[in-house]
């Protein structure tokens, strides 16, 4: 989706699952399946924004295309009783000060909704 949908000022928020799950609604995701969105995310005229979780394969990545990460960690508890934290890495290939500078092309929006169309909802 992201090569057919990308031109320069195009905006990808990519949010995929954690490596190794199985959720019941896929399949599960392999470390395979992440790279292969690392690889795409390279390859763009685009700008991104990737959530995703600290891990080495995106440090390397990142490292090696210059693209920016930022991290947050926060407290997740279900009960009073649970002191769990959660990092999320955020990775982006544009200087935080150009947010927002990207908008929709028309052309492309009427022919994704064209094609959106031919899809029968069950």
């Amino acid at each position: 989706m992201i090569k057919f949908r990308d031109f320069k000022k195009a905006f990808f928020y990519c949010d995929p699952p954690y490596i190794n799950t199985h959720q019941g609604h896929y399949k599960g995701y392999t470390e395979a399946d992440y790279t292969r969105l690392l690889d795409a995310l390279t390859k763009i005229k685009g700008k991104f924004l990737l959530s995703s979780y600290p891990n080495p394969l995106l440090k390397q990545y990142a490292k090696k295309y210059k693209w920016n990460l930022r991290s947050l960690t926060k407290k997740i508890a279900v009960t009073k009783l649970t002191d769990k934290v959660k990092t999320e890495v955020m990775a982006f290939n544009y200087n935080e000060g150009e947010a927002g500078m990207y908008e929709m092309d028309t052309a492309m929006l009427k022919d994704l909704q064209k094609q959106l169309k031919k899809f029968k909802v069950k």
